[in-house]
């Protein structure tokens, strides 16, 4: 009985705090950015937060002409920028709360190379193209070692006075797979993306974006008790909209959009589709930061045999930064995810996080972060199933420490997260550690500034 009372009472304790970070960031946040964005990922990592960082200009030749200057070598008009390096060094402890018992935890690293080459067709148009194998290692799991590919292709630019991004990605990587399953897994995504823009009167301008993509894990079912292939699937996603950029450098983008997904033969029945009301913002100055990216979803079944549950409701994430100096740069955000879940009788749980942080530059090459953040995973019960409703009260803190010495990016990020359930057996702590390290054999590193 006094378990149980204590139990309660934390709960409880867990509720009131959470409160109290909804109050203090959506009050803080309503003065500068009063909307999400909205994005569906299947793990969004903990205190990610831009600030300020407006959405790429579509066609825009900034970043490849930045990338032309640093590129190493020239071959003709073929530019060429490689790299070596760590890409990943991680570690994730999980530990059940309910009987003290380590679950899971495990040392990783990736390690690779790669060649970004850029060649423009005149002067306005660039194409450029990607290749990164990368090897995985486990210290615990050999029999997951494997060689994953990075690789991408397309066509950047302006045709006249459309802007124009059309390409074609491979992506094959070590992800952690969501809040539910905090493990990492390989995954790829084979995407094709056709993005353009047409400026019209004024500061006005039309934006369209189309895609398609299919993602699968690469694990073999036999190794890992967790299936993570049920939630194999392919997607296909368009918005259009019109966008208008004030004098004082805000920009407002109104759309719409469309959404469907299709998983794969023999995984869960959750296929669905939708469609979407979208609002993004952005305005960034000297002193203070914002940007928001919302959009309101109206989800539905997709086929008669499809058990995903009816979904109405904003999604996405805002936040809000000032600039005070070098050595602090207070923050707020907000963030609201739909997560596909693998859990027995759910569909997929709502992953709502308010967060608080703060950023220190105390020398020029090295960033320090730091942040807390507060929150629930709400889980909704598939169609068929009578099961009660779950929730998962989630807090979590940590930091990131990153520098940047000549060729040398690194940096090492840390946090521990704590969930506290409504249903026995599902209380726990995760701590995860992930580091990076890439020397450049040019000046830039690892293609981050464009391809990630």
């Amino acid at each position: 009985m006094a378990a149980t009372d204590m139990s309660s009472a934390r709960r409880c304790f867990r509720r009131r705090r959470r409160r109290f970070f909804a109050l203090i960031t959506l009050a803080i946040a309503a003065s500068g950015a009063p909307a999400a964005r909205a994005q569906f990922d299947q793990f969004a990592q903990p205190g990610g937060a831009t600030f300020g960082s407006e959405p790429r200009q579509i066609g825009s030749q900034d970043r490849f002409d930045e990338a032309l200057r640093n590129s190493r070598w020239r071959l003709g008009k073929l530019y060429v920028d490689p790299w070596i390096g760590f890409r990943d060094i991680g570690y994730v402890g999980r530990v059940d709360l309910a009987d003290g018992g380590q679950l899971d935890s495990g040392l990783t690293a990736t390690a690779g190379a790669g060649i970004d080459t850029y060649l423009p067709l005149g002067q306005n148009v660039t194409w450029a193209s990607h290749a990164s194998p990368l090897y995985v290692w486990f210290q615990e799991e050999e029999d997951r070692n494997r060689l994953n590919l990075d690789a991408s292709t397309g066509l950047y630019g302006r045709l006249g006075r459309v802007g124009l991004e059309l390409d074609a990605r491979r992506s094959e990587r070590l992800r952690m797979f969501s809040q539910e399953v905090p493990q990492q897994v390989n995954m790829r995504r084979d995407q094709g993306q056709l993005r353009l823009s047409i400026p019209v009167v004024g500061g006005f301008t039309l934006f369209g974006n189309a895609s398609t993509s299919r993602i699968e894990s690469l694990e073999d079912p036999e190794l890992l008790a967790v299936p993570f292939q049920a939630l194999d699937r392919d997607e296909l996603v368009f918005d259009a909209g019109i966008g208008y950029r004030f004098r004082r450098g805000i920009l407002v983008q109104l759309g719409v959009g469309h959404s469907e997904v299709e998983l794969a033969e023999g995984s869960l029945p959750l296929d669905n589709e939708g469609n979407a009301l979208i609002l993004r913002l952005s305005h960034g100055t000297e002193w203070i930061g914002f940007d928001a990216d919302l959009a309101y979803r109206e989800l539905d079944p997709r086929g008669a045999q499809s058990q995903f549950l009816p979904f109405r409701g904003v999604a996405g994430r805002t936040g809000l930064q000032w600039k005070l100096s070098r050595w602090a740069a207070p923050e707020v955000y907000f963030r609201r995810n739909l997560v596909y879940s693998l859990a027995e009788q759910a569909a997929y749980f709502v992953d709502t996080r308010y967060g608080l942080g703060i950023r220190s530059r105390p020398v020029e090459r090295l960033q320090l972060r730091a942040f807390v953040e507060n929150g629930s995973n709400d889980y909704h019960a598939s169609r068929a199933s009578a099961a009660s409703p779950r929730e998962d009260d989630v807090f979590t803190y940590g930091g990131t420490v990153a520098t940047r010495i000549g060729w040398l990016n690194a940096g090492v990020t840390a946090y521990r997260s704590d969930f506290d359930s409504n249903v026995p057996g599902f209380d726990r702590d995760v701590t995860v550690v992930q580091s990076h390290v890439s020397l450049s054999v040019g000046l830039r590193l690892g293609g981050d500034l464009i391809w990630d």
